[in-house]
């Protein structure tokens, strides 16, 4: 009997080891399903997750078996059963069901778009090794898809974690553009229809690829172009080569070059040689375009120059002076010759020749006290000028090498400590004429006051004669010594009569008011006296305002322009619009006229008015500067009046869009979104709702209860190894 009693225990205690055996099997599972790059829809970037699949019917222990380099966790993964490896649970639980073994796995910062090999490695624990390199040429990049195994084959499915596969059968009529990305390079004429003789042109063509989806991804263009001088008897090859170009998306910079050095008709032809990648339907056919050479030294033309300082015109010694050169015309060929001297027509900058007008600066460095100072700059127009009177400009500014002397509370003012005061010391010259420079020397207490800034100016009849000089004074309940110089207008229209004017310096809440007597003109600054004292008829002007430093490629600029009229009623008519060289970037590609926001309007005599021009920037223009033309035509006169003003033009939105999102890919943001069809969207719901509960994990009591039998099978051997013990 004893013996039949160990022969049953021995057998049970092997069955039990035979059980515990199949049961804790580390078995490496199967690499089933990958989203590694899920649309917007489908949680982005941080949502991605790969499936394993344990085939087998024993169960599998994940005790030491690494995926990603990673510990997956001690769990059992039932048979015939799976698993989720996913970047953020929190957002995959947001999006599918949760009946299912879910493992969080940061992926290093994530699966790659470009695909990488995955490894699960249960060597440690007596299981196997699992490889798999995933190859993003099958589909499913930010399509709302997946990579899975279905029939033995890696392809695109829908997306189902803890259920079967699901091929996609509708993609191929569905979304035929993820299927297949055809990039065309596309190669158009950019060069001007009109050029002019003996300057060099190096923007030839325009080159724009096509279906391309990150334009940080630049492609190599290569382009053959040719230059035929057309004659009435016989056409003649003035040069032909290629350039090799980078391009992102469109790019027309540096496509060529030519130095036409003959007047006349040429042609232009290109064709697309080569590129960095395939293209389905070329379109490399050469394309041509007919051009014209003038010879601009006969074209008649009216440039004048102004120059436009930026900020105050009172600058503290050190300080930058930044200022533009404007032409009314920039559609021929010039040269400006700039410098800066003092009265007396010493250089302070040498002479500087430029071909352009964006802002030029200077660092100001005096070593006098203050000093008077000239912007001076003539322009050379390469075209038959018919008056060089306006093609010379000047601006005043001033420089101040100004030393404060800052003394403690002093005893008059220690029982009235909050109170500030300003003084007026000495005023040089004490006979001033119009156009000098003032020196103001002041006396100023600050006090407990959260005031700080002290102007000074001059004043006639309620009249500013000068420029507002303006210092701040930050430390309270100081005393301050210092000298602030106020330039007075020069009144060359002799537009104020002589007599008494009042200088007052007004701040910290406080306002000192001192009489001044002023006689006569400063005859350094002006060239010639006009009048005799009395005041001058008032003269046409006009100037914009209100101007953005910006605008984006297909947006509206409402053009504001402030008018003041002369002495007499006239009619006007105004209009504006955007251009580079001789091209027009408002007229909607050249469907529109320059005229088309013309606008009619009457002003009486001493008017002032403001007027708006909508103008309509084209939407396929390159980000960078341009020119904003205003006319104005006077009583339909046949010369009209125009003025111009620079302004930078950004990429259109769309593009601007397209480029940030494709930028965000590059820095591990999250992709391109790419919506699925309704019949996806559908399909995707009616199976997520479908997912049959497999084996739930979500806590430890969860768990305990599935190791009820294990640990019954386990007290069950225990046991019977006990009673072989006792019999024994």
């Amino acid at each position: 009997m004893d013996l039949v009693f160990k022969t049953y225990s021995l057998f049970f205690l092997v069955l039990f080891l035979i059980i515990s055996i199949a049961t804790m099997s580390s078995a490496s599972l199967e690499i089933n399903e990958i989203m590694y790059a899920p649309s917007t829809e489908l949680g982005g970037l941080t949502n991605e997750w790969v499936e394993m699949y344990n085939n087998q019917d024993q169960a599998v222990n994940l005790s030491g078996c690494l995926f990603y380099g990673n510990e997956l966790g001690r769990e059992i993964v039932e048979g015939h059963s799976f698993i989720v490896v996913a970047r953020d649970v929190l957002k995959f639980k947001e999006i599918y069901r949760e009946n299912y073994l879910i493992f969080e796995n940061s992926f290093n910062r994530g699966l790659s778009n470009s695909g990488e090999e995955l490894v699960l490695n249960c060597t440690s624990s007596g299981g196997s090794e699992t490889k798999f390199t995933y190859n993003p040429a099958l589909g499913a990049e930010s399509n709302g898809l997946t990579l899975c195994l279905f029939n033995s084959v890696w392809q695109e499915c829908l997306p189902t974690p803890g259920q079967e596969n699901v091929l996609n059968l509708n993609r191929p009529e569905q979304l035929p553009e993820l299927i297949v990305i055809n990039k065309q390079a596309i190669l158009s004429i950019y060069l001007d229809e009109q050029i002019y003789l003996n300057t060099i042109y190096n923007n030839l063509f325009k080159i724009k690829i096509e279906n391309k989806e990150n334009c940080s991804e630049k492609d190599n263009i290569t382009v053959f172009y040719n230059i035929t001088k057309l004659g009435s008897l016989e056409n003649t090859l003035v040069k032909s080569g290629n350039f090799i170009k980078e391009v992102g998306c469109s790019s027309y910079a540096s496509t060529g070059e030519f130095i036409p050095t003959e007047a006349g008709k040429y042609i232009l032809c290109g064709k697309v040689i080569d590129s960095s990648f395939i293209e389905s339907e070329p379109s490399d056919n050469p394309l041509c375009q007919e051009f014209e050479v003038l010879d601009i030294s006969t074209i008649p033309c009216n440039i004048n120059l102004q120059i436009i300082q930026e900020g105050n015109l009172i600058l503290n010694n050190g300080q930058s002076l930044s200022f533009n050169l404007v032409l009314n015309n920039e559609s021929f060929p010039f040269m400006i010759e700039y410098w800066i001297e003092d009265l007396f027509g010493n250089l302070v900058k040498s002479k500087i020749n430029t071909t352009n007008t964006n802002q030029k600066s200077w660092k100001t460095n005096i070593d006098e006290k203050d000093k008077v100072l000239f912007i001076k700059a003539q322009v050379y127009p390469w075209c038959n000028d018919e008056n060089k009177t306006d093609n010379f400009a000047e601006k005043m500014f001033i420089v101040i090498k100004n030393e404060l002397l800052i003394s403690t509370t002093s005893e008059n003012n220690t029982e009235n400590s909050s109170k500030s005061s300003i003084v007026i010391q000495k005023i040089t010259p004490s006979a001033a004429h119009y156009g000098d420079l003032l020196q103001v020397d002041l006396e100023i207490y600050k006090g407990a006051t959260a005031k700080y800034a002290v102007s000074s100016w001059v004043e006639k009849e309620g009249k500013t004669l000068s420029e507002k000089t303006k210092i701040n004074l930050k430390n309270d309940n100081l005393q301050y010594n210092l000298n602030l110089p106020v330039q007075l207008n020069p009144n060359c229209d002799h537009k104020f009569k002589d007599g008494s004017a009042t200088l007052i310096v007004e701040g910290l809440g406080e306002r000192t008011e001192v009489a001044i007597s002023l006689t006569g003109i400063n005859s350094d600054l002006c060239e010639e006296v006009v009048g005799d004292g009395e005041e001058q008829k008032p003269t046409l002007s006009y100037k914009i305002i209100n101007l953005p430093a910006s605008v984006t490629a297909g947006d509206t600029l409402s053009l504001q322009i402030e008018l003041q009229n002369d002495a007499e009623d006239h009619q006007f008519k105004a209009w504006g619009y955007l251009y580079r060289g001789s091209k027009c970037y408002s007229c909607s590609s050249g469907e529109k006229e320059k005229e088309d926001n013309l606008i009619s309007f009457d002003l009486d005599q001493s008017d002032s008015k403001i007027i708006e021009l909508p103008i309509k920037i084209d939407e396929e223009i390159a980000a960078g500067e341009y020119s904003l033309m205003f006319k104005l035509n006077k009583d339909n006169q046949k010369t009209d009046k125009s003025l111009t003003k620079k302004i930078y033009v950004n990429g259109n939105k769309e593009t601007l869009a397209v480029t940030k999102t494709d930028l965000s890919k590059e820095t591990s943001t999250e992709p391109l979104p790419t919506r699925l069809s309704s019949e996806q969207d559908l399909k995707k719901e009616a199976l997520l709702s479908e997912l049959e509960g497999i084996v739930v994990y979500e806590d430890t009591s969860e768990k305990a209860k599935e190791l009820i039998p294990f640990v019954l099978i386990l007290v069950f051997g225990l046991v019977s190894l006990v009673l072989v013990w006792k019999k024994g």
